[in-house]
């Protein structure tokens, strides 16, 4: 089967979707008996990053093309609608949204009766759409909108995200899949104890402390403060409690962080241990009893699914995206948004038995939907049966 993959950047400065563009063409690569994947997006800078994983790429054909036009569509649009009418395609899946070449594709698969996919990354969850609303309305009436309803079905990243997505009127949001993003679990095989340890030796964790895990960005998104304030509610019933900050933000943040720890009085509890990749990464996740989440919103939320791939289990707030995923498979405690109850399940999850169980469940859920074969089966399941057209298929 011919599909193509469109995306109107791949420049790794465009952050969350540019890499999850190319990790889906990773998940596709072990598809490689069942598809022929060609991926259109415009040429990155000669210095970007994701130059070289396009140069090792094999398996995927990758058609760089000049720039997305910005009110009109640009190159993109032009060389994607030229493959479609030499029926080059059989299936398009689209990835983003605010693109004028991306909707100008959407016509002409329409046009040519070839069907297409299109999967948001987040970008019509309700708080993304509530940025620069009035010209995100506008570019909805302008064209997005049919676009939209003549798509042969949407890809939703997490069941979160289907349910609190913007959706024009005539889109039916039940029609819309679920497949998880792809994640690179290599580093997470092995001697998961061995990991554990080699993590808490890293970053300083006695045996008989308990840890709370973060990792990403600092920033105020984060609501780190929030964390903070549910770890000083915490030790009054755990003092061994221990929280490790995996990340580096803003200095001036950073440092109203550990004011925040130090009026909290928990400043000897918090772990600044700054950025972390590679094996670095991976030890500290393994090395926490739980990974803590209580972002203000979040699309996907990789860390968890890192976490639970090393056997970590997470402690959530319910209004994320990945909550109602996570309390389906019961790989972790989902609270209510405010720190008392963070708190609370800080001290549940570091205090009941049941936390090696919800390991184990979080790791076979991972593992049998979020790897990059996983996710390859799924998205060729869902093409063979658009392509054939069976109803409900997407």
């Amino acid at each position: 089967m011919r599909i193509a993959q469109v995306i109107q950047s791949v420049d790794a400065q465009q952050g969350g979707t540019s890499a999850a563009f190319v990790e889906v063409l990773e998940a596709l690569r072990t598809q490689r008996e069942r598809l022929n994947v060609t991926a259109f997006a415009p040429s990155p800078p000669e210095d970007d990053p994701v130059r070289d994983r396009i140069e090792d790429s094999r398996s995927v054909n990758w058609c760089l093309t000049g720039p997305a036009g910005g009110f009109r569509a640009g190159a993109l649009a032009k060389v994607v609608e030229e493959a479609i009418s030499d029926r080059a395609i059989e299936l398009v899946q689209i990835h983003g949204v605010w693109s004028s070449d991306l909707v100008s594709i959407a016509k002409s698969c329409v046009a040519r009766g070839v069907p297409y996919l299109w999967t948001p990354h987040g970008m019509l969850m309700d708080y993304a759409y509530s940025h620069k609303r009035l010209k995100k309305a506008l570019f909805m009436r302008l064209g997005l909108a049919n676009a939209l309803r003549n798509a042969a079905g949407l890809v939703f990243a997490c069941s979160g995200e289907r349910e609190i997505s913007v959706l024009p009127r005539g889109v039916d949001r039940a029609r819309g899949v679920v497949v998880g993003l792809p994640v690179d679990l290599s580093r997470a095989t092995g001697d998961l104890g061995a990991l554990r340890d080699a993590g808490r030796t890293r970053f300083g964790v006695n045996d008989d402390e308990r840890c709370i895990v973060f990792i990403g960005r600092l920033h105020p998104v984060k609501r780190l403060e929030l964390t903070i304030e549910a770890l000083r509610l915490a030790c009054n019933e755990i003092p061994t409690i221990r929280l490790i900050l995996l990340g580096d933000g803003d200095s001036e943040y950073v440092e109203g962080l550990r004011v925040c720890a130090r009026r909290a009085g928990v400043e000897d509890r918090v772990v600044f241990a700054g950025w972390v990749s590679g094996d670095e990464k991976w030890e500290g996740l393994a090395a926490g009893d739980a990974l803590v989440i209580n972002s203000k919103h979040e699309n996907f939320g990789y860390a968890i699914i890192e976490a639970l791939g090393v056997g970590t289990p997470v402690l959530m707030t319910e209004h994320l995206s990945m909550a109602p995923d996570v309390r389906q498979e019961d790989a972790g405690a989902i609270v209510a948004n405010n720190a008392k109850s963070l708190g609370e399940g800080m001290i549940r999850i570091l205090s009941s038995n049941e936390s090696l169980q919800m390991a184990e469940r979080g790791r076979t859920w991972v593992v049998s939907s979020f790897s990059r074969e996983a996710v390859g089966k799924q998205l060729a399941s869902v093409y063979e049966t658009t392509v054939r057209g069976d109803s409900g298929g997407a």
